[in-house]
């Protein structure tokens, strides 16, 4: 009679069996479909899936959670087959919201680009399905970005964080005289940041950045000031006067027969001169007086130089 019990035994294993089936879950996604994806909260009937275990037959409650993916929850029949009941789903990723975080190298700061887009599509206060897109950055007088990024599915927003560089920026120099010089010497003009130094001519171009500049010709005041260069399209003209110096005069006047005379008085303007006066270039009224001659009244112009101003006379006698 023993073997008609291990029967029964074998026939109640086969029925409960029969009752119960594998279940194997596949997910794969919109983002990637050329791979299945691991999704870590799958219930069903809210209690947690094992993937290829033993589920019942029958209708049951299936819920799928992934971060940056839409939830699936839904109602499935498993019904009695030796096959393994195959559960296959795509997810579909959630929208992200995007958030811009643009600098720029100089000055360092955060900056707000005129255009910033996502295959075309202004990125401000929008939300954008993950994928690949044409990122595309611009602002006045930085170097433009154009590339393809790729946002992948998540919760939390996608950060699109770049330093902008600037452009060079042409510099045009526009130096003026006070008063001209008298010789053709050129000015020299030095354009030096941090401890490099460079010389330079009317046009150049340069990176934006803090800049010292000096100026140096002979017969004018040297200049020497900072330039704060900011990034833009258009070339920056900088306009500079150069201020001539005080010269010394020289007054050598001679007589009809070319012998020098100590005259009594020279004026400039009406202002006397003497030996150590030192005149400021420009346009005079000059006046010369020496008794028993005639007077000597004239316009001088006295250029810029580093020089001694000389001034070449004759007196005439006066004619009795």
């Amino acid at each position: 009679m023993k073997w008609y019990f291990y029967i029964f035994l074998w026939c109640c294993h086969l029925h409960a069996d029969g009752q119960f089936r594998k279940i194997k879950v596949c997910f794969t996604s919109d983002y990637d479909t050329t791979k299945p994806i691991t999704v870590d909260q799958v219930f069903l009937n809210k209690y947690p899936l094992r993937n290829g275990e033993k589920i019942r037959i029958g209708k049951h409650r299936i819920d799928a959670k992934k971060p940056g993916y839409k939830s699936i929850s839904e109602n499935i029949v498993v019904r009695f087959s030796d096959k393994p009941f195959i559960y296959k789903r795509k997810l579909r990723s959630s929208p992200r919201q995007v958030i811009a975080n643009i600098h720029a190298s100089f000055p360092q700061m955060r900056i707000r680009p005129e255009k910033l887009t996502l295959n075309g599509k202004p990125v401000l206060g929008q939300c954008f399905k993950p994928g690949k897109y044409r990122l595309q950055i611009q602002r006045r007088g930085y170097i433009p970005v154009d590339k393809i990024i790729e946002i992948p599915p998540a919760e939390q927003p996608y950060t699109i964080s770049y330093m902008l560089d600037p452009k060079d920026v042409i510099l045009v120099w526009n130096i003026t005289y006070d008063v001209p010089p008298e010789s053709n010497s050129k000015y020299v003009l030095r354009l030096q940041r941090d401890v490099c130094s460079t010389y330079t001519n009317n046009t150049q171009k340069v990176s934006p950045e803090n800049y010292t500049y000096t100026i140096t010709q002979p017969g004018y005041q040297t200049v020497k000031k900072n330039l704060l260069v900011m990034p833009r399209e258009t070339p920056y003209v900088i306009h500079q006067r150069l201020i001539a110096q005080k010269r010394n005069v020289v007054v050598n006047v001679v007589d009809e027969n070319g012998r020098f005379v100590v005259i009594d008085m020279i004026k400039f303007d009406g202002f006397m001169l003497d030996k150590t006066t030192l005149i400021k270039p420009g346009v005079y009224e000059m006046a010369i007086e020496k008794v028993g001659y005639a007077p000597i009244d004239k316009k001088v112009k006295v250029l810029a130089s580093d020089k001694d101003f000389v001034i070449y006379e004759e007196l005439q006698l006066c004619s009795q």
